[in-house]
């Protein structure tokens, strides 16, 4: 029999490059594998000529955000979504300053998936604020959701990659709400974010 520990060792591995053994490899390999969950998406990076030095930037940003959920704690939604948007901004911002276009869903998709990455190898550290996190929004999401939450409005033929902010908080409120009145108790959130 395998034991959790040697599935995780493989997980990490396979996933992640090897062991995620502290924090800080734990938070740099989650940003590089949530970069490569969208940057197929991002037009023209590749042919900026400081392309380098601004990855870097972004990155770095990125790290800090996720250092900052270790010792967070929010209290409600609003301070989470305030941290979370003023992220996603400076992220954007700091793109369009080295000529590059990142898009409002290509950041929610970096960050988000980042923190689900994070829980994943550190659940202890990061779990804490579960009830705030933002799904990841794509389409590979949506076709698991629409089956299990019938009834959810879910904007067809949307780009979420391409989609805005308003659009997105809309979608993230509804789902908080329907999978409270839908899900079978006892309602367990982490299964539902890492789904």
């Amino acid at each position: 029999m395998v034991s959790l520990e040697e599935r995780m060792n493989y997980l990490e591995t396979l996933c992640f490059g090897g062991p995620c053994d502290t924090h800080d490899r734990v938070i740099s390999n989650a940003v590089k594998l949530a970069y490569g969950d969208f940057k197929r998406t991002q037009k023209g990076f590749s042919k900026l000529s400081r392309r380098n030095e601004l990855q870097a930037i972004r990155v770095d940003l990125m790290e800090k955000a996720l250092r900052f959920l270790q010792t967070t704690q929010f209290e409600k939604q609003e301070y989470f979504d305030k941290w979370h948007h003023g992220v996603m901004d400076s992220l954007i911002e700091m793109s369009l300053a080295h000529g590059a276009v990142l898009n409002f869903g290509q950041a929610q998709k970096w960050i988000n998936m980042a923190i689900k990455y994070c829980i994943i190898l550190k659940p202890e550290t990061y779990e804490k604020n579960l009830p705030w996190y933002h799904v990841p929004i794509d389409r590979l999401f949506f076709s698991g959701v629409e089956k299990k939450y019938n009834g959810l409005n879910i904007p067809k033929n949307t780009v979420w990659s391409n989609s805005d902010y308003l659009k997105y908080k809309k979608f993230q409120d509804e789902f908080r709400i329907c999978i409270k009145e839908k899900s079978t108790p006892p309602f367990n959130r982490r299964v539902c974010y890492l789904a």
